[in-house]
């Protein structure tokens, strides 16, 4: 029964000594509160456009706008890239000369920033159906070291081509979309368990992707527009990393916040005062003694953060107030 009532008893007198030191450690707290939830609503906001995009967008690109963009694309003022076309001869020249600095665009941003890849509105992830029998193999596969294997007419050609270390990445293709034959990049590993529907990217292979163009060239495809669609799981913006960022603040923002708005309304249920369970029958009778040292003998010393009150030792910090019988006082 004395542990029932010890516990019982949410409601404290708004005044008096405990509850000054209380409000100043429930006011950090609040403090800490918002820094973390400020913190977490920026990065939601920044990475709002991705949680739309990866998580809920579901829907395939305007056709027409697609081809009418793509077919209109001129890539830079460099000129490598013609009503929509990568202009391969020009690309091949400026890798032979100085190893395609101008034409690998290496001193831009990657595709994989949003003002590269294909918008509509603020989607830039699209869901689209793809029909294997629609595929044309180039017959071209990468492995994790970039390195290109052309020619290979089966898979099962691989195994003897590329080294035991390596292992295979990416295999392109040529498929039909929007009126247009597109190059289509597929992760290796989709080859096993090919989906019907795809999330995917447009994105300019003349930005980073330009190694493929003297890969395509070898193959014998000379004739290919600038972008292409990117079956892989490609982040975009570093997008990924952003909602990491949300995933691990988030929980603590949440937990501060059910912290702050149960200890603001329950003062009983904050360290302040739950530490005082221990010297009375209920906190509240134990808040009194403290009160009533206080108010006949007040802060009678200071060494630092610790305070002297009656027969009571207070240990001052940012979100806990330590109060502790001064047994010490007590021998004397």
């Amino acid at each position: 029964m004395r542990s029932r009532r010890k516990q019982s008893g949410l409601k404290v007198k708004r005044s008096g000594f405990v509850y000054s030191v209380y409000k100043k450690n429930i006011i950090a707290l609040w403090v800490l509160t918002l820094i973390l939830n400020c913190i977490s609503g920026y990065i939601l906001i920044t990475s709002a456009n991705y949680l739309m995009n990866y998580l809920f967008y579901r829907a395939a690109p305007d056709a027409q706008q697609l081809q009418e963009f793509i077919q209109r694309d001129s890539g830079d003022e460099n000129g490598f890239v013609d009503d929509g076309k990568i202009n391969v001869e020009k690309v091949l020249k400026d890798m032979e000369a100085n190893g395609g600095e101008m034409a690998l665009m290496r001193n831009y941003t990657s595709m994989f920033y949003k003002s590269n890849v294909y918008q509509q509105g603020s989607r830039y992830r699209f869901q689209i159906d793809l029909d294997r029998d629609k595929l044309v193999d180039t017959g071209i596969y990468y492995d994790d070291a970039y390195r290109a294997y052309n020619g290979i007419t089966d898979r099962s050609q691989l195994a003897h081509v590329i080294p035991s270390e390596n292992y295979a990445t990416e295999h392109l293709y040529f498929y039909e979309y929007a009126g247009m034959d597109l190059l289509l990049v597929l992760d290796y590993d989709l080859e096993f368990d090919f989906p019907e529907k795809m999330r995917v990217t447009f994105a300019p292979m003349s930005v980073y992707s330009a190694y493929m163009v003297k890969d395509l060239a070898e193959a014998g495809y000379s004739d290919f527009y600038n972008y292409f669609i990117d079956c892989r799981e490609t982040p975009v913006d570093f997008e990924d990393e952003d909602f990491k960022d949300l995933c691990m603040i988030a929980p603590f923002s949440l937990a501060a916040l059910i912290c702050a708005v149960l200890m603001t309304a329950f003062p009983t249920f904050h360290p302040t005062y739950r530490q005082l369970n221990k010297y009375g029958r209920t906190i509240q009778k134990a808040v009194e003694k403290v009160d009533a040292d206080y108010e006949e003998f007040g802060i009678e010393g200071q060494s630092g953060k610790e305070s002297y009150l009656g027969d009571w030792l207070i240990r001052r910090s940012t979100f806990k107030t330590s109060i502790e019988k001064n047994y010490k006082k007590q021998k004397n």
